[in-house]
């Protein structure tokens, strides 16, 4: 990916050029809306940890479940039936978890490489000092001419209001949209990155 924050940038190999903030995002910007379908893609770095950091702690969720709620495994009275009950109602949420975080990075994976894109206008941003996370609200017109206004992570860190951010969004279901600013899982691999 381009360096948001980088100390300098050789252009051409005789001048060196400090980009601002701004202009790298425009150039980035450019080659995402230009770039021929598919787009290609790649796990990002929290694609590739996170979900191991997930199952393991879900792991080790189920294990200490079974040994606390399971009175058979750890050589006492049966189970009565209440507890049984609620250990296959935990372990069917894991399950419905596991199932949502792999449809999650496919339809994520879908969008960037597939999807329609459209520029789209960061009407707020701003700062939660719980999280220390930035949002934007950004605004944008899908192919049928419909306004779609959503809020999202800014994981860049380098958008504010009145700049532009590219979406990545399905024509038939434009609901499901996600800004490049937060993705998660996958990135697109940029002309100058192969």
């Amino acid at each position: 990916m381009l360096e948001l924050f980088p100390a300098n940038q050789t252009t051409r190999g005789t001048s060196a050029e400090i980009l601002s903030v701004e202009e790298i995002l425009a150039r980035r910007q450019n080659f995402l809306l230009n770039m021929p379908l598919p787009r290609p893609v790649r796990l990002g770095k929290s694609g590739r940890y996170l979900p191991w950091v997930v199952y393991g702690a879900l792991v080790v969720y189920v294990i200490f479940t079974f040994r606390t709620f399971l009175p058979v495994l750890r050589n006492s009275e049966l189970a009565t039936s209440t507890q049984s009950w609620l250990t296959l109602i935990e372990l069917a949420g894991i399950a419905i978890f596991c199932w949502a975080m792999f449809h999650g990075r496919s339809g994520e994976k879908d969008l960037l490489s597939n999807g329609a894109v459209a520029a789209a206008n960061i009407k707020h941003q701003f700062n939660d000092a719980g999280s220390g996370q930035s949002f934007v609200d950004y605004e944008f017109s899908d192919s049928h001419g419909h306004v779609w206004e959503k809020r999202t992570p800014d994981t860049f860190g380098g958008y504010s209001t009145g700049m532009t951010v590219v979406v990545f969004y399905d024509v038939d279901h434009p609901e499901r949209q996600m800004a490049d600013c937060s993705t998660q899982y996958y990135e697109i691999v940029l002309p100058d990155e192969k």
